[in-house]
């Protein structure tokens, strides 16, 4: 586990973030447990599976980029 958490890592920016964990499985991917180092502050990170084809590539993009719009709009005491 530690040699696959490394290689996360460095996939999504061992320089900024710090990759502790794995939160979440699902069909669209994983969900990592980080911690940003230049924000100082624990994050989530999303890591898609990749797909073979351009236009299931592009569906899964325009997904990803609608849920983290619908996520940053989230104002709630239990959400930081």
């Amino acid at each position: 586990l530690a040699g696959r958490l490394a290689a996360l890592a460095a996939h999504v920016g061992a320089e900024r973030y710090e990759v502790r964990g794995v939160l979440s499985t699902g069909g669209m991917g994983l969900v990592l447990d980080a911690f940003d180092r230049a924000a100082e502050r624990e994050v989530a990170i999303k890591k898609c599976r990749p797909r073979a084809e351009a236009g299931a590539r592009a569906a899964q993009e325009l997904r990803l980029l609608r849920e983290a719009a619908i996520t940053a709009r989230l104002q709630h005491p239990g959400v930081v």
